[in-house]
C-alpha cells in the first residue's frame, strides 16, 4: 500500500498550470519536488525548463526573459527554449555540453499538462479525459486549494465518501449516505466507486439547485474515480425516483481534482 514514504510516480501526466498562467513572464513552480520555470515563446509556445542554472544552480526564474531565451541573473548564462546554453558572457565560445532539462508540455483546453518522467513514454493518449471542463454544456469554475497533506491520502479520502455523513453532516452529507449500497470497478490502473442513495432527502445545498427541495423520493448517485495519480473525478447526479425515466430531469455536478 502507498504511504507518505512512497516515491512520486513520474511517468504520468500532471497539471502544470492553467493556460492563462503561462505567459511572457517567468513563472516558477514546484512540481513533484522539482523546481520548474514556465514561459511562452514569442510565437506562443508554452515551455517548461528545469529552474536551475547549470553553472551555480541559481534559479532561472530569477533571471530575465529575452526573446525566446532565459538569461541567468547570476552570471548571465543564456538558455534557449530547448534548454541548451547558447551563450556564456565570460567565454568566447559556449561549451556545447551545458544545458538544463526541458519537460514535455501539452495544452488541452484550459489546462497545461506536464510529463516529468521518461520523455520516451510521454504519450498524449495517457492524459485523462477532462473534455467536460471545456464543453459548452457544462457551467464550470476553477481554482486552487492548498492541501498540506499527502496526495495518496487525498485519493483515499475521495474514494471513501462515507465520511460525508459525519464530516459534512451540516452541509451536503446525509445520515443515509454512509450505509448506502455501492459497487466497485477496477481496470488498467483505474478504480471507480459508485454509490446510490435511494431514496433520500437531499440537503439544501443540492436540493435547491436540482429543484428537489422537500422531495422524499430523491435519488443521489455519486461516483469517485481514481483515473491517475494526478487526476481524481467525483460526479454526482440527482433525480426524482418517483417519476418515470422519461420525466426525470437529471442534475449533475462534477468535481475534477487535478494535481
Amino acid at each position: 500500500m502507498a504511504d507518505r514514504n512512497t516515491p512520486f510516480i513520474f511517468d504520468e501526466w500532471y497539471v502544470a498550470a492553467f493556460t492563462e498562467e503561462i505567459s511572457r513572464h517567468l513563472l516558477p513552480r514546484m512540481l513533484l519536488g522539482k523546481r520548474i520555470v514556465f514561459y511562452r515563446t514569442e510565437n506562443g509556445e508554452a515551455v517548461a525548463l528545469e529552474d536551475r542554472c547549470a553553472h551555480r544552480s541559481y534559479p532561472l526564474s530569477a533571471g530575465t526573459l529575452e526573446g525566446n531565451t532565459i538569461v541567468c541573473g547570476y552570471h548571465g548564462f543564456r538558455y534557449d527554449s530547448v534548454g541548451n546554453c547558447v551563450n556564456v558572457p565570460s567565454l568566447k565560445a559556449c561549451p556545447k555540453s551545458i544545458g538544463v532539462k526541458r519537460y514535455p508540455l501539452i495544452e488541452i483546453g484550459p489546462i497545461v499538462w506536464i510529463w516529468m518522467g521518461d520523455p520516451e513514454k510521454a504519450s498524449k493518449s495517457k492524459i485523462p479525459d477532462v473534455s467536460f471542463v471545456d464543453s459548452p454544456t457544462w457551467v464550470w469554475s476553477k481554482g486552487y486549494f492548498h492541501l498540506p497533506g499527502n496526495y495518496v491520502s487525498l485519493h483515499e479520502n475521495l474514494l471513501d465518501l462515507t465520511h460525508l455523513s459525519f464530516v459534512h453532516a451540516k452541509s451536503f452529507g446525509t445520515p443515509d449516505y454512509a450505509g448506502a449500497p455501492y459497487k466497485t470497478e477496477y481496470g488498467d490502473g483505474r478504480f471507480k466507486v459508485t454509490r446510490e442513495v435511494n431514496p433520500t432527502l437531499l440537503p439544501a445545498v443540492w436540493a435547491e439547485p436540482s429543484g428537489l427541495s422537500g422531495v422524499n423520493s430523491a435519488v443521489r448517485i455519486a461516483t469517485s474515480e481514481f483515473l491517475s495519480p494526478a487526476y481524481h473525478r467525483v460526479s454526482t447526479s440527482f433525480f426524482d425516483g418517483a417519476l418515470p425515466d422519461y420525466e426525470r430531469l437529471v442534475c449533475s455536478i462534477r468535481t475534477a481534482h487535478l494535481a
